[in-house]
């Protein structure tokens, strides 16, 4: 049963027109989406995240004594310390990262135990 205020169109001229305004929409969104995303671009090029050079530098080092092209003697008293708080952080962020994925296994576990 059709509702009063509802008639149904039909006809060429309509389907003909019909068809135009949804072209031309799509067209509009699809400009606008492209707009979107290259503001998007824009903005993500003027973000400049400062590099660290210090960590940079111990990085470097760090590599270097791990493959045997430096020894102690070789460095300073200050970067050995530098390179010893390295190491600690990274054992940190190891260490979180392994409780993350615990949590997640554990989490699986469960919900295969409960299926």
């Amino acid at each position: 049963m059709k509702e009063v205020g509802m008639i149904e169109k039909k006809g060429i001229f309509n389907s003909i027109k019909t068809f135009f305004v949804n072209l031309f929409s799509k067209e509009k969104n699809n400009k606008n989406i492209e707009e979107k995303q290259t503001e998007k671009n824009e903005f993500k090029k003027e973000i400049v995240v400062p590099k660290d050079e210090e960590k940079e530098r111990l990085l470097q080092l760090q590599k270097k004594f791990r493959e045997g092209n430096l020894t102690p003697a070789e460095i300073t008293d200050d970067e050995i310390d530098k390179l010893c708080s390295l190491y600690d952080e990274q054992i940190k962020e190891l260490k979180e990262k392994i409780e993350m994925n615990k949590e997640k296994v554990e989490k699986y576990r469960k919900q295969a135990i409960e299926t």
